[in-house]
């Protein structure tokens, strides 16, 4: 008799629990949409292309001559602004390293992110992370795919901004 009552809770426990990760999920997606508003406004800029990842959102200005960033990690909030036309450049990152198992080698990506470089050489890069692995998942589903989206969106708002 114990064991079926057993199965019981966990089947119903296998039902509810998706819906209670998708509800968590939804209001950490609601946040950052929010966050990212708050902070195109503080620019007054209006929100033009997004793109929502697990803790990240990443938009472009309606001109487009604004790249706006809001990362959640551990409850905090990482809230960057880049202004393009002051940029020269952007590029993709990785650090990867090597991992020997046996008989089998395997290149893993540890960070993902996109580097700009400002006009003038005496203003530091800005770097916006996609993954690293000390914070992150540990598998790596479409960011680095993301990434290269964005720095090419970013390269051709900064090509632009610059006639």
């Amino acid at each position: 008799m114990e064991l079926s009552a057993l199965i019981v809770v966990l089947l119903i426990l296998s039902f509810i629990f998706p819906f209670l990760f998708m509800n968590g999920n939804k209001k950490i997606e609601q946040q950052l949409k929010n966050e990212l508003e708050n902070l195109a406004t503080h620019w007054n800029s209006e929100v033009g292309t997004t793109e929502l990842m697990s803790n990240t959102i990443i938009a472009l200005s309606k001109p487009g001559n604004r790249l706006f960033v809001v990362k959640q990690r551990d409850k905090n909030w990482i809230k960057t602004q880049i202004t393009l036309s002051e940029m020269k450049q952007c590029n993709v990152r990785t650090s990867r390293r090597t991992v020997t198992q046996k008989t089998t080698i395997t290149e893993v990506i540890d960070r993902i992110e996109l580097a700009f470089s400002p006009k003038g050489n005496n203003r530091p890069e800005i770097i916006i992370e996609f993954y690293d692995s000390d914070f992150d998942s540990y598998s790596i589903s479409s960011e680095l795919q993301i990434a290269q989206k964005w720095q090419k969106i970013a390269a051709e708002s900064i090509e632009k901004l610059s006639i």
